[in-house]
């Protein structure tokens, strides 16, 4: 075996944590050749404590993703039966790719997700104190570390920059979230959200387990997104299979930004995992709304049959 497919098969074992068997599914092996493929790894100095010189154990789905939706950057995990692997792996991936990412300078928007959150839990610490992160969402949970403005303090402590979160809940009532958002502190922390030039977000599908804001909602409210043509969410805003906002009762009672206003933001990088969200990324991938990936690789390999 040439040294390109035994590193492969060595940060498939030691940086994503993948057992024998799940490495041989992978690639078609039994378990047999996964073990004497990692003792080649060894013997060849391929892998002392770190992988040296490594190469993308996906390369050819994110090549193929890449060129089928015109994106700048696209990475891919491992995906595993267990969904905290699935997070983890992903998460290790996603903070490889935020320093190339990440501007020098200027301002960030986030949103609430798991996977982002993920990501920012593994991201290696930078200095870039003039960069600016500010959430697009008021949350829906003060101790969480998936939300918008955890997510906005976390990567700010990251880098060494600033944080901006909305100082509000996602969802209230009409009245409520109306005069929140003509508050001059919120106004300005989603003025703050809506100028940046890069975004890091996930996005929801409409299924069940899809995504926190899903989730959250009463079945009357999912049963009115669906007749409504909802896919899936991004930064709480819902939208249809060509990517228009899908209105409802509940769009009154976020404090948030408006889907055209997060889908205008220059360079979003999508942080995702699971087949199930094919439709809701596809959708925005084929609108070019996103132009950097990273996903599982059971949602990239989904993802191959929804481009146009």
């Amino acid at each position: 075996m040439d040294d390109q497919i035994l590193t492969k098969v060595a940060m498939l074992y030691y940086q994503h944590e993948m057992k024998h068997e799940e490495i041989g599914r992978e690639l078609g092996w039994n378990r047999v050749k996964v073990t004497r493929a990692l003792k080649e790894a060894r013997k060849r100095s391929l892998v002392e404590f770190v992988i040296h010189d490594p190469v993308a154990p996906f390369e050819n789905l994110e090549r193929s993703l890449k060129v089928s939706f015109d994106l700048k950057k696209c990475r891919v995990s491992p995906s595993f039966t267990e969904r905290h692997r699935t997070l983890n792996s992903l998460g290790r991936v996603g903070a490889e790719a935020l320093p190339g990412f990440l501007p020098e300078e200027g301002t960030v928007a986030v949103a609430m997700s798991g996977a982002v959150a993920a990501a920012a839990d593994k991201l290696n610490v930078l200095h870039r104190p003039g960069l600016q992160f500010a959430a697009t969402t008021g949350s829906v949970s003060r101790t969480s570390a998936e939300t918008s403005a955890a997510l906005a303090v976390e990567f700010a402590r990251r880098v060494g920059g600033t944080a901006y979160t909305v100082p509000g809940p996602l969802r209230s009532s009409p009245e409520i979230a109306a005069a929140l958002q003509d508050d001059p502190a919120i106004a300005a922390a989603l003025s703050m959200a809506e100028s940046a030039s890069h975004m890091v977000v996930g996005v929801g599908s409409m299924q069940a387990g899809g995504g926190r804001m899903r989730d959250s909602l009463s079945e009357y409210t999912i049963a009115e997104l669906n007749q409504a043509g909802a896919v899936g969410d991004i930064a709480a805003r819902f939208f249809d299979q060509k990517g228009r906002s899908v209105h409802t009762s509940i769009d009154d009672d976020l404090l948030a930004l408006h889907l055209e206003k997060v889908l205008a933001i220059p360079r979003m990088m999508v942080i995702a995992a699971g087949a199930g969200k094919a439709i809701a990324i596809s959708t925005l991938l084929n609108r070019g709304s996103i132009t950097d990936l990273v996903v599982d690789a059971d949602l990239a390999r989904a993802l191959t049959s929804h481009k146009r």
